[in-house]
């Protein structure tokens, strides 16, 4: 396995939560960022478009024009901080981020039972709870900054529970462009 090394100028920028995922604050209020749920932004830009159509056709009683206007400057204003929030990564920062992501999908893989013995009830799910909960995958430096970054918890002996690695190489995925199952991870 190859040690990922973040240089000065490397993943420091990257922020995978925007100011519409933090409460007033300043800390992380969801579970994912905004920008991750291709669905709900699709479902917004679909909401806008139609409230325009519908303005710009004349189908908005004039009464209610003025509060249609302002929701429609509301669902903008939502897209805009969504599409704001997205990271802007550069080249060397998106390789790091896939070398550091590979590492860690590794060490995710270990984590996990097989799908056979998931499948033939071989699997105990006492170890499958702790493994999920508990800090059982030891993190370089390099992987911890990317997974705190993500929302992650790194105890204090440099290890991360399986959920909090998983999400962080779900981040990491969605903000390069590559599948973010983990179940793409797990071993026959």
């Amino acid at each position: 396995m190859a040690n990922v090394i973040v240089k000065e100028g490397g993943v420091d920028g990257v922020e995978f939560f925007g100011d519409t995922d933090k409460n007033k604050s300043g800390n992380i209020s969801s579970e994912a960022p905004a920008w991750y749920f291709k669905q709900h932004k699709e479902n917004l830009e679909n909401e806008i478009s139609s409230t325009k159509n519908r303005l710009d056709r004349g189908e908005v009683p004039e009464a209610q024009k003025p509060e249609t206007m302002a929701e429609l400057a509301r669902m903008r204003r939502k897209l805009d901080a969504i599409n704001e929030s997205q990271p802007k990564l550069n080249d060397s920062q998106k390789d790091i981020i896939a070398k550091t992501r590979s590492v860690l999908g590794d060490k995710i893989k270990d984590a996990m039972f097989t799908r056979t013995e998931m499948k033939m009830g071989l699997a105990d799910a006492h170890e499958e709870a702790r493994r999920m909960a508990d800090p059982c995958i030891k993190v370089s430096h390099e992987e911890a900054v990317l997974i705190k970054k993500a929302g992650g918890r790194i105890s204090n002996d440099g290890k991360v529970s399986r959920n909090d690695a998983e999400k962080a190489w779900k981040l990491m995925g969605r903000s390069i462009g590559e599948n973010s199952n983990t179940e793409s991870l797990r071993r026959g």
